[in-house]
């Protein structure tokens, strides 16, 4: 088993509530490795999820990890995990979990070949 493997099958069993701080920031630097390691075809999509996730992991050293901020943290590493899981920006369980954080999710262009992942600004 590659390490791309052991890793998206180790998130597959992660129950995020019982993780601490360390084993999160642990979890996101093995998955921006893993995201690094991908095919060229799916580039643009993978440097925009391990940038998510090097931001995430940065402010989650940043902040305080407690009540509110904690559960904006796991959505998100729910998104990242689905996204990980089906490789598929567009897929329907993805697009639930991205309406619940607030995340805007691109459309494709007029021609109808490209698509983009946009996160629209929480502040």
């Amino acid at each position: 088993m590659s390490n791309q493997e052991l890793i998206l099958e180790q998130l597959r069993n992660v129950n995020y509530d019982k993780l601490s701080k360390q084993d999160i920031v642990t979890m996101l630097d093995a998955g921006e490795q893993t995201l690094e390691n991908m095919a060229a075809s799916r580039k643009t999509a993978i440097d925009i999820i391990a940038e998510a996730m090097n931001q995430t992991k940065n402010t989650l050293e940043a902040l305080d990890y407690s009540g509110k901020v904690e559960v904006e943290i796991r959505k998100n590493l729910s998104i990242l995990r689905e996204l990980l899981m089906t490789g598929d920006l567009y897929s329907p369980r993805l697009g639930e979990l991205a309406q619940e954080v607030g995340l805007g999710l691109g459309e494709p262009t007029e021609f109808g070949k490209n698509r983009t992942l946009r996160f629209s600004d929480q502040s």
